[in-house]
């Protein structure tokens, strides 16, 4: 999730006023290994919560209504058993049979940290895909100067059009160098969810963690 700077709306008093001290809209992005933007939801107002804004998502009611339209599931390689293709995401989501997210900081072991770095050099992609926006789009470098509907407007032009570009271009060779300050990336904060992981979705974390650590 990214927070994008807009000036102050009329008449919505606090409402789109975020962590940084600045008014906002949130861009909520699905990203592939490519950093081609495959679901976006923006508009969310800055002040609302990670977990209001999944929540209000198409993409979070797909995913436990299991009505993604995603692939069927694959052995891994040299293996029999079948696993699903996941998304992959920080703690700041809940873990379902769809998502994996790391296992909790508290007392990891060896296989649970080398699980954690895989999974986190997995979601570099999101990272690189909100900096690459960012610098090629110099209106993401300041608040935007127009409404908030011409603003969710404009955002969504940019995910094509950086679709677009890497389609036609490649993926950029200062990947490295990219900066998402001007994003305001959101800070982690969990989501508190009323139902517990199931217990699929853990075994299918477990199963995972154990091929990652063969």
């Amino acid at each position: 999730m990214g927070n994008i700077n807009i000036k102050c709306p009329k008449n919505t008093g606090s409402l789109h006023f975020c962590y940084k001290q600045r008014f906002s809209i949130v861009l909520l992005a699905l990203i592939d290994y490519n950093r081609k933007f495959l679901y976006i939801d923006v508009g969310a107002y800055g002040k609302q919560s990670d977990g209001g804004v999944f929540r209000n998502s198409s993409l979070y009611r797909e995913i436990i209504n299991h009505t993604l339209d995603l692939p069927p599931p694959m052995p891994f390689p040299g293996t029999n058993e079948e696993m699903p293709y996941v998304m992959v995401a920080d703690n700041a989501f809940p873990l379902s049979n769809y998502l994996m997210k790391p296992f909790p900081k508290k007392n990891l072991t060896l296989e649970e940290i080398k699980y954690n770095a895989r999974l986190s050099h997995a979601r570099v992609s999101v990272e690189r895909s909100f900096g690459g926006i960012v610098k090629k789009f110099d209106t993401l470098n300041k608040p935007m100067e127009i409404g908030v509907d011409y603003a969710e407007i404009i955002v969504k032009c940019i995910c094509i059009l950086h679709n677009i570009i890497i389609s036609l271009e490649g993926l950029p060779d200062d990947v490295d160098q990219i900066d998402i300050t001007n994003l305001n990336v959101r800070p982690m904060s969990v989501i508190r969810d009323n139902n517990a992981s199931s217990n699929e979705a853990r075994n299918i974390r477990n199963s995972f963690k154990i091929f990652l650590n063969s």
